[in-house]
Protein backbone atom coordinates (compact mmCIF):
# COMPACT_ATOMS: atom_id res chain seq x y z
CA UNK A 1 0.00 0.00 0.00
CA UNK A 2 3.20 2.22 -0.15
CA UNK A 3 3.37 5.24 -2.31
CA UNK A 4 2.08 3.77 -6.23
CA UNK A 5 1.67 0.16 -5.04
CA UNK A 6 -1.49 -1.21 -6.56
CA UNK A 7 -3.45 -2.44 -3.70
CA UNK A 8 -6.96 -0.68 -3.59
CA UNK A 9 -9.03 -0.67 -6.51
CA UNK A 10 -11.66 2.11 -6.67
CA UNK A 11 -14.02 2.64 -9.72
CA UNK A 12 -14.97 6.19 -7.96
CA UNK A 13 -11.99 8.64 -8.11
CA UNK A 14 -10.90 9.44 -4.49
CA UNK A 15 -9.67 13.39 -5.98
CA UNK A 16 -6.67 14.99 -4.51
CA UNK A 17 -7.06 17.17 -1.59
CA UNK A 18 -7.17 21.07 -2.68
CA UNK A 19 -5.22 22.94 -2.12
CA UNK A 20 -2.38 21.05 -2.46
CA UNK A 21 1.74 21.63 -2.84
CA UNK A 22 3.67 18.88 -4.96
CA UNK A 23 2.91 15.43 -5.95
CA UNK A 24 -0.73 13.78 -5.22
CA UNK A 25 -0.66 10.43 -6.85
CA UNK A 26 -4.52 8.81 -7.50
CA UNK A 27 -3.53 5.25 -6.32
CA UNK A 28 -1.92 6.30 -3.24
CA UNK A 29 -4.95 8.07 -2.55
CA UNK A 30 -7.24 5.07 -3.20
CA UNK A 31 -4.92 2.93 -0.64
CA UNK A 32 -4.88 5.96 1.79
CA UNK A 33 -8.84 5.35 2.28
CA UNK A 34 -7.70 1.75 4.00
CA UNK A 35 -5.66 3.64 6.61
CA UNK A 36 -7.57 4.17 10.14
CA UNK A 37 -4.62 3.66 12.42
CA UNK A 38 -1.00 3.75 12.25
CA UNK A 39 -1.43 -0.17 12.64
CA UNK A 40 -3.33 -0.03 9.10
CA UNK A 41 -0.13 1.57 7.35
CA UNK A 42 2.68 -0.35 5.52
CA UNK A 43 6.14 0.24 7.80
CA UNK A 44 4.03 -0.52 10.66
CA UNK A 45 2.43 -3.88 9.07
CA UNK A 46 6.19 -4.57 7.82
CA UNK A 47 7.36 -4.60 11.72
CA UNK A 48 4.32 -6.59 12.80
CA UNK A 49 5.07 -9.29 10.22
CA UNK A 50 8.58 -9.64 11.94
CA UNK A 51 7.64 -10.11 15.33
CA UNK A 52 5.12 -12.18 14.22
CA UNK A 53 7.53 -14.62 11.99
CA UNK A 54 10.02 -14.46 15.67
CA UNK A 55 7.61 -15.42 17.55
CA UNK A 56 6.62 -18.56 14.98
CA UNK A 57 10.27 -19.22 14.87
CA UNK A 58 11.14 -18.61 18.51
CA UNK A 59 14.24 -20.87 19.95
CA UNK A 60 15.00 -21.65 16.31
CA UNK A 61 19.10 -20.30 15.34
CA UNK A 62 21.03 -19.90 12.20
CA UNK A 63 18.48 -17.79 10.13
CA UNK A 64 18.74 -14.72 8.21
CA UNK A 65 15.93 -12.36 9.00
CA UNK A 66 15.65 -9.40 6.66
CA UNK A 67 12.94 -6.43 7.25
CA UNK A 68 13.01 -3.58 4.74
CA UNK A 69 10.31 -0.67 6.44
CA UNK A 70 9.42 1.75 3.64
CA UNK A 71 9.43 4.56 5.72
CA UNK A 72 10.07 7.34 6.56
CA UNK A 73 9.57 7.85 2.59
CA UNK A 74 7.37 10.10 0.72
CA UNK A 75 4.46 10.31 1.15
CA UNK A 76 5.13 11.44 4.52
CA UNK A 77 1.85 9.81 6.01
CA UNK A 78 1.23 9.18 9.06
CA UNK A 79 -1.63 9.02 11.58
CA UNK A 80 -2.91 12.00 13.16
CA UNK A 81 -0.93 10.73 16.67
CA UNK A 82 2.19 11.69 15.03
CA UNK A 83 1.84 14.76 13.26
CA UNK A 84 0.13 15.90 16.50
CA UNK A 85 3.96 15.75 17.77
CA UNK A 86 5.12 17.75 15.21
CA UNK A 87 2.65 20.88 14.94
CA UNK A 88 2.62 24.04 12.70
CA UNK A 89 0.28 26.52 11.43
CA UNK A 90 0.10 25.24 7.45
CA UNK A 91 -3.07 24.27 6.26
CA UNK A 92 -2.09 23.29 2.48
CA UNK A 93 -1.86 20.07 1.70
CA UNK A 94 1.88 18.63 1.48
CA UNK A 95 3.37 15.35 2.10
CA UNK A 96 4.81 14.14 -1.39
CA UNK A 97 8.05 16.78 -2.57
CA UNK A 98 8.48 17.44 -6.11
CA UNK A 99 12.07 16.28 -7.30
CA UNK A 100 13.18 19.86 -7.78
CA UNK A 101 14.24 22.92 -6.67
CA UNK A 102 11.99 24.71 -4.68
CA UNK A 103 9.64 27.33 -6.47
CA UNK A 104 7.68 30.17 -5.04
CA UNK A 105 4.88 27.92 -3.53
CA UNK A 106 7.48 25.96 -1.35
CA UNK A 107 7.98 29.14 1.57
CA UNK A 108 9.83 28.42 3.95
CA UNK A 109 6.72 28.13 5.90
CA UNK A 110 5.52 24.89 3.54
CA UNK A 111 9.40 23.55 3.99
CA UNK A 112 8.95 23.45 7.37
CA UNK A 113 5.55 21.82 7.32
CA UNK A 114 7.26 19.01 4.91
CA UNK A 115 9.90 18.31 7.26
CA UNK A 116 7.44 18.36 10.20
CA UNK A 117 5.43 15.71 8.11
CA UNK A 118 8.82 13.42 7.56
CA UNK A 119 9.58 13.23 11.33
CA UNK A 120 5.72 12.32 12.06
CA UNK A 121 6.42 9.73 9.74
CA UNK A 122 9.85 8.85 11.27
CA UNK A 123 7.94 8.42 14.87
CA UNK A 124 5.46 6.38 13.84
CA UNK A 125 8.25 4.08 12.26
CA UNK A 126 10.04 4.28 15.52
CA UNK A 127 7.76 3.55 17.52
CA UNK A 128 6.54 -0.02 15.33
CA UNK A 129 10.96 -0.59 15.15
CA UNK A 130 10.78 -0.44 18.79
CA UNK A 131 7.77 -2.99 18.87
CA UNK A 132 10.27 -5.41 17.07
CA UNK A 133 13.18 -4.32 19.50
CA UNK A 134 10.95 -5.77 22.45
CA UNK A 135 10.67 -8.78 21.10
CA UNK A 136 14.04 -8.64 20.44
CA UNK A 137 14.61 -7.83 24.48
CA UNK A 138 11.42 -10.61 25.02
CA UNK A 139 13.27 -13.71 23.47
CA UNK A 140 17.00 -12.76 24.75
CA UNK A 141 18.09 -12.21 21.02
CA UNK A 142 20.91 -9.76 21.88
CA UNK A 143 23.35 -12.73 23.34
CA UNK A 144 23.51 -14.82 20.08
CA UNK A 145 22.34 -12.41 17.39
CA UNK A 146 23.77 -10.01 14.99
CA UNK A 147 21.68 -7.30 14.24
CA UNK A 148 22.52 -4.50 11.61
CA UNK A 149 20.70 -1.07 11.18
CA UNK A 150 21.20 0.54 8.09
CA UNK A 151 19.75 2.05 5.05
CA UNK A 152 19.70 3.19 1.36
CA UNK A 153 19.65 6.67 1.28
CA UNK A 154 18.59 9.56 2.82
CA UNK A 155 15.99 12.57 1.46
CA UNK A 156 16.35 16.65 0.89
CA UNK A 157 13.74 18.54 2.28
CA UNK A 158 15.22 21.95 1.33
CA UNK A 159 18.73 21.43 1.42
CA UNK A 160 20.78 22.67 -1.20
CA UNK A 161 17.59 24.45 -2.05
CA UNK A 162 15.81 20.98 -3.16
CA UNK A 163 13.33 18.70 -2.65
CA UNK A 164 13.50 14.78 -3.22
CA UNK A 165 16.86 12.73 -4.33
CA UNK A 166 18.54 10.68 -7.13
CA UNK A 167 18.32 14.18 -9.63
CA UNK A 168 21.03 16.02 -7.77
CA UNK A 169 24.50 15.93 -6.77
CA UNK A 170 24.96 13.21 -4.61
CA UNK A 171 25.37 15.42 -1.14
CA UNK A 172 25.98 14.00 2.10
CA UNK A 173 22.51 14.08 3.29
CA UNK A 174 21.09 11.47 0.85
CA UNK A 175 24.59 9.56 0.63
CA UNK A 176 25.55 9.73 4.30
CA UNK A 177 23.86 6.68 5.26
CA UNK A 178 23.79 5.31 9.38
CA UNK A 179 25.27 1.95 10.00
CA UNK A 180 24.62 0.08 13.62
CA UNK A 181 25.81 -3.36 14.31
CA UNK A 182 25.06 -5.42 17.22
CA UNK A 183 27.37 -8.26 18.01
CA UNK A 184 26.45 -11.41 19.89
CA UNK A 185 26.84 -10.56 23.61
CA UNK A 186 27.52 -6.87 23.31
CA UNK A 187 30.72 -7.45 22.03
CA UNK A 188 32.38 -3.69 21.98
CA UNK A 189 28.98 -2.24 22.54
CA UNK A 190 29.40 1.27 22.33
CA UNK A 191 32.30 2.01 20.53
CA UNK A 192 32.37 4.00 17.00
CA UNK A 193 34.67 2.83 14.43
CA UNK A 194 35.98 5.80 11.88
CA UNK A 195 36.36 4.02 8.99
CA UNK A 196 34.99 3.89 5.49
CA UNK A 197 32.24 1.66 4.74
CA UNK A 198 29.54 0.78 1.84
CA UNK A 199 26.75 -1.56 1.82
CA UNK A 200 27.86 -3.69 -0.86
CA UNK A 201 30.38 -4.76 2.02
CA UNK A 202 27.38 -6.16 3.95
CA UNK A 203 27.36 -9.35 1.63
CA UNK A 204 30.62 -10.39 2.48
CA UNK A 205 30.07 -9.43 5.95
CA UNK A 206 27.49 -11.76 6.60
CA UNK A 207 28.74 -14.27 4.58
CA UNK A 208 31.45 -14.52 7.05
CA UNK A 209 29.27 -14.49 10.13
CA UNK A 210 27.52 -17.85 8.88
CA UNK A 211 31.44 -19.02 7.94
CA UNK A 212 30.76 -19.18 4.65
CA UNK A 213 32.84 -19.31 2.00
CA UNK A 214 32.85 -16.36 -0.06
CA UNK A 215 34.87 -18.96 -3.06
CA UNK A 216 31.57 -20.59 -3.83
CA UNK A 217 30.30 -17.99 -5.56
CA UNK A 218 31.29 -18.19 -9.33
CA UNK A 219 30.90 -14.24 -9.75
CA UNK A 220 33.12 -11.35 -7.97
CA UNK A 221 31.96 -10.09 -4.84
CA UNK A 222 32.76 -6.96 -4.67
CA UNK A 223 32.54 -5.62 -0.87
CA UNK A 224 34.53 -6.20 1.99
CA UNK A 225 33.39 -7.95 5.40
CA UNK A 226 32.89 -5.66 8.00
CA UNK A 227 34.63 -8.09 10.55
CA UNK A 228 38.16 -7.15 10.43
CA UNK A 229 37.05 -3.65 11.93
CA UNK A 230 34.91 -5.20 14.24
CA UNK A 231 36.99 -7.44 16.06
CA UNK A 232 39.38 -5.04 15.96
CA UNK A 233 42.14 -6.56 13.66
CA UNK A 234 42.03 -3.63 11.29
CA UNK A 235 41.54 0.01 11.41
CA UNK A 236 40.24 0.12 7.76
CA UNK A 237 39.04 -2.01 5.16
CA UNK A 238 39.24 0.66 2.02
CA UNK A 239 40.82 3.84 1.08
CA UNK A 240 38.04 5.27 -0.91
CA UNK A 241 34.09 4.29 -1.03
CA UNK A 242 32.54 4.88 -4.79
CA UNK A 243 28.60 5.64 -5.14
CA UNK A 244 26.13 7.54 -7.08
CA UNK A 245 22.94 7.50 -8.97
CA UNK A 246 22.74 5.47 -12.46
CA UNK A 247 23.51 8.33 -15.59
CA UNK A 248 24.76 10.66 -13.49
CA UNK A 249 28.26 11.59 -11.93
CA UNK A 250 29.93 9.26 -10.05
CA UNK A 251 31.68 10.01 -6.77
CA UNK A 252 34.26 8.98 -4.79
CA UNK A 253 35.37 9.86 -0.75
CA UNK A 254 38.29 9.20 0.69
CA UNK A 255 36.40 10.25 4.48
CA UNK A 256 37.40 13.93 4.09
CA UNK A 257 36.56 15.20 0.69
CA UNK A 258 34.15 13.81 -1.56
CA UNK A 259 34.50 14.43 -5.30
CA UNK A 260 31.45 14.40 -7.42
CA UNK A 261 33.06 13.06 -11.60
CA UNK A 262 30.55 14.55 -13.70
CA UNK A 263 29.70 12.84 -17.47
CA UNK A 264 31.56 14.95 -20.48
CA UNK A 265 29.73 16.77 -23.09
CA UNK A 266 26.44 14.64 -23.70
CA UNK A 267 26.41 12.16 -20.54
CA UNK A 268 27.34 9.10 -23.23
CA UNK A 269 28.03 6.55 -24.31
CA UNK A 270 25.42 5.35 -21.84
CA UNK A 271 23.83 1.42 -21.32
CA UNK A 272 21.53 -0.40 -18.84
CA UNK A 273 22.64 -3.90 -18.26
CA UNK A 274 19.61 -6.17 -17.01
CA UNK A 275 18.43 -9.71 -17.10
CA UNK A 276 15.00 -8.71 -17.92
CA UNK A 277 13.85 -6.03 -20.08
CA UNK A 278 11.24 -5.16 -17.32
CA UNK A 279 11.13 -2.16 -13.92
CA UNK A 280 8.81 -3.04 -11.83
CA UNK A 281 6.38 -0.63 -13.18
CA UNK A 282 6.94 -0.99 -16.99
CA UNK A 283 8.65 -2.85 -20.01
CA UNK A 284 11.77 -1.74 -21.46
CA UNK A 285 13.19 -1.60 -25.49
CA UNK A 286 9.62 -2.14 -26.81
CA UNK A 287 9.27 1.43 -28.59
CA UNK A 288 13.20 1.54 -29.95
CA UNK A 289 13.91 -2.23 -30.19
CA UNK A 290 17.40 -0.94 -32.80
CA UNK A 291 19.09 -0.13 -29.11
CA UNK A 292 18.53 -3.15 -27.55
CA UNK A 293 21.25 -6.39 -27.93
CA UNK A 294 21.89 -9.60 -25.69
CA UNK A 295 25.63 -10.96 -24.99
CA UNK A 296 28.18 -11.42 -22.49
CA UNK A 297 28.71 -7.90 -22.00
CA UNK A 298 29.63 -8.11 -17.72
CA UNK A 299 32.54 -9.85 -17.09
CA UNK A 300 31.54 -10.44 -13.59
CA UNK A 301 27.76 -12.23 -15.16
CA UNK A 302 28.29 -15.40 -16.11
CA UNK A 303 25.01 -15.61 -18.20
CA UNK A 304 24.10 -13.03 -21.23
CA UNK A 305 22.17 -9.90 -20.14
CA UNK A 306 20.36 -7.19 -22.39
CA UNK A 307 22.07 -4.22 -23.39
CA UNK A 308 20.20 -0.97 -23.89
CA UNK A 309 21.43 1.59 -25.34
CA UNK A 310 20.54 5.25 -23.83
CA UNK A 311 21.17 8.97 -24.95
CA UNK A 312 20.87 10.75 -21.84
CA UNK A 313 21.55 14.62 -22.96
CA UNK A 314 22.20 16.77 -19.57
CA UNK A 315 18.89 19.32 -19.50
CA UNK A 316 19.50 20.10 -15.99
CA UNK A 317 18.53 23.90 -15.03
CA UNK A 318 21.72 25.67 -13.51
CA UNK A 319 20.90 24.54 -9.48
CA UNK A 320 21.61 20.94 -10.64
CA UNK A 321 25.06 21.57 -11.94
CA UNK A 322 25.27 17.83 -13.00
CA UNK A 323 27.06 18.43 -15.71
CA UNK A 324 29.71 20.14 -13.59
CA UNK A 325 32.16 18.31 -11.11
CA UNK A 326 32.45 19.24 -7.17
CA UNK A 327 35.08 18.92 -5.07
CA UNK A 328 34.31 19.13 -1.11
CA UNK A 329 36.25 19.20 1.81
CA UNK A 330 33.86 17.77 4.35
CA UNK A 331 35.62 18.42 7.54
CA UNK A 332 35.91 22.45 7.08
CA UNK A 333 32.52 22.67 4.73
CA UNK A 334 30.19 19.13 6.50
CA UNK A 335 27.19 20.87 4.77
CA UNK A 336 28.83 20.89 1.26
CA UNK A 337 27.74 24.25 0.52
CA UNK A 338 31.20 25.93 -0.88
CA UNK A 339 32.99 23.59 -3.83
CA UNK A 340 36.63 24.31 -4.29
CA UNK A 341 39.39 24.12 -6.25
CA UNK A 342 41.99 21.77 -6.05
CA UNK A 343 43.85 20.52 -9.38
CA UNK A 344 46.36 18.34 -7.50
CA UNK A 345 43.81 16.53 -5.46
CA UNK A 346 40.97 16.45 -8.03
CA UNK A 347 43.80 14.46 -10.09
CA UNK A 348 44.72 12.25 -7.10
CA UNK A 349 40.60 11.12 -7.02
CA UNK A 350 40.26 10.99 -10.57
CA UNK A 351 42.74 8.41 -10.63
CA UNK A 352 41.45 6.76 -7.82
CA UNK A 353 37.77 7.06 -9.34
CA UNK A 354 39.41 5.03 -12.51
CA UNK A 355 40.88 2.15 -10.06
CA UNK A 356 38.09 1.98 -7.98
CA UNK A 357 35.45 1.41 -11.03
CA UNK A 358 38.14 -1.57 -12.03
CA UNK A 359 37.99 -3.08 -8.89
CA UNK A 360 34.11 -3.02 -9.26
CA UNK A 361 33.81 -4.60 -12.58
CA UNK A 362 32.63 -0.80 -14.28
CA UNK A 363 31.17 -1.28 -17.77
CA UNK A 364 34.47 0.36 -20.49
CA UNK A 365 31.68 2.88 -21.71
CA UNK A 366 31.87 4.31 -18.18
CA UNK A 367 35.43 5.57 -18.29
CA UNK A 368 34.49 7.18 -21.87
CA UNK A 369 31.26 8.94 -20.43
CA UNK A 370 33.38 10.07 -17.25
CA UNK A 371 35.95 11.43 -19.73
CA UNK A 372 38.60 9.06 -17.41
CA UNK A 373 40.03 7.23 -20.26
CA UNK A 374 43.85 8.55 -19.39
CA UNK A 375 43.79 7.29 -15.89
CA UNK A 376 43.30 3.75 -16.60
Amino acid sequence: GQETDVWVSSIRDPGSPEPHLGTVFRQYQCNRTRFHTDADRPTPRTFASAVDWLQQNEGEDNFFLTVEAFDPHEPFDASEEFRAMYPDDFDVFYEWPRYSALNDQETPEAVEHLRNQYCATLSMADKWLGKLLDEIDRQGMWEDTCIIFTSDHGHMLGEHGVTGKNRFHAWDEMCRIPLLVHMPGDFRAGEHIGALTQNTDLFPTLLECFGVDAQIYRTPIHGKSWMPLIKGEAEKIRDYAIYGWFGQPVNITDGRYTYFRAAGKGNAPLNAYMASLTTYERYLGCDTPQVVTCGMYLKQCPIPVYRLQLVQEHEEPPYLDLGISRLYDTLEDPGQLAPIENEALEERLCRELAKQMEAHDAPAEQYERLDLQKYR
